[in-house]
């Protein structure tokens, strides 16, 4: 898929214009409904589908029942970005001082994330909610935490290829 990404005279900070370019990617895929609607499903466990991607970049579809949720994890060093294609979502971010900030996300909203970020995405809605996610590199490995206290501890670390 080719996607223009408007310029302007004056150049952004490399970490603004990677941002920029996934939401595009983001929203570009998203309007290719014909595309991921087919894919949409819901079951337990949640159901994820790579939909795009190669070495720098990938692309998942996932669909949430209500309840469903991540748990707080990372993305073992990748930066992305999701947008929400029905329903809606919560994330919680972990802060600095270990402090939990919660958002709701609607339809076409688009969230970009640092390679730090350690948050948790779930579905507190009534009905199922579709999202896509893009991810720079693609991923490698996912670190799930807990939180007690505002104290983060690893549980597990999942990897591509063998757990996913």
């Amino acid at each position: 898929m080719s996607t223009t990404i408007p310029t302007t005279s004056v150049a952004a900070p490399e970490h603004l214009r990677s941002d920029r370019a996934l939401e595009v990617r983001a929203r570009g895929l998203a309007a290719q409904t014909a595309r991921w609607e087919p894919l949409v499903r819901f079951a337990e466990p949640r159901v994820c589908v790579r939909v795009d991607g190669g070495p720098d970049v990938e692309a998942w579809l996932l669909m949430w029942t209500p309840g469903q949720g991540t748990g707080l994890h990372d993305h073992g060093g990748s930066s992305g970005c999701f947008t929400v294609l029905r329903g809606s979502i919560w994330e919680a971010t972990v802060d600095a001082e270990g402090m939990l900030t919660e958002r709701r996300y609607e339809v076409g909203e688009v969230r970009s994330f640092a390679e730090d970020v350690i948050h948790d995405v779930r579905n507190e809605g009534s009905a199922g909610a579709v999202t896509l996610h893009l991810y720079r590199p693609e991923l490698a490995a996912m670190t799930h935490y807990a939180h007690d206290g505002g104290v983060l501890s690893q549980t597990v670390t999942r990897r591509a290829g063998r757990d996913w």
